[in-house]
This record gives structure tokens, C-alpha cells and sequence, in this order.
């Protein structure tokens, strides 16, 4: 798996744990009380969802640092430029 393919990974999982504090923001302002299976849901998505970043996490020891260049070189990554 290559940089840009874990960079993809990490925002698409990051997105997807937005989308689920929005809708869970927007459930507890139409209900004053939560429903036990409204928490079920709730937790199995989250519990999901951390599972992707633990295994995107264990991915990430398997990319090939060694093409990844060092902050502050050319190509860098406190440089604007693109490697």
C-alpha cells in the first residue's frame, strides 16, 4: 500500500466517524431520552469504525518509508512542493 493509498484510507474513515457524531448530534436534539437501540446502533458503528482505524493503523507499519522524503528537503513535508 503506498503513502497516498493510507492517506486515502485515514480520510476516508475520518469522514465516516464525522458523518456519524452528525448524525448522532442531530438524533439527540430531536429526543430527550435515548433508546436502547439507538445506543446499540450507535456503538456497533463506532465500534466499527475503530476497528478500521486499528487495522489502517497496523497497515501503516507495512508502507515502504524509505521513498518518504525527510521534513525540511526538497519534496519534504514542511515543503509546499510536491515530490
Amino acid at each position: 500500500m503506498n503513502l497516498l493509498a493510507v492517506i486515502d484510507l485515514l480520510c476516508d474513515i475520518t469522514t465516516r466517524q464525522s458523518d456519524l457524531l452528525k448524525e448522532i448530534v442531530t438524533e439527540m436534539e430531536h429526543t430527550r431520552q435515548v433508546s436502547e437501540e439507538i445506543k446499540t446502533y450507535y456503538r456497533e458503528a463506532f465500534e466499527n469504525i475503530e476497528k478500521d482505524l486499528d487495522i489502517s493503523e497496523c497497515r501503516l507499519r507495512d508502507v515502504n518509508m524509505s521513498n518518504a522524503h525527510p521534513a525540511g528537503t526538497p519534496g519534504g513535508f514542511l515543503n509546499n512542493e510536491e515530490s
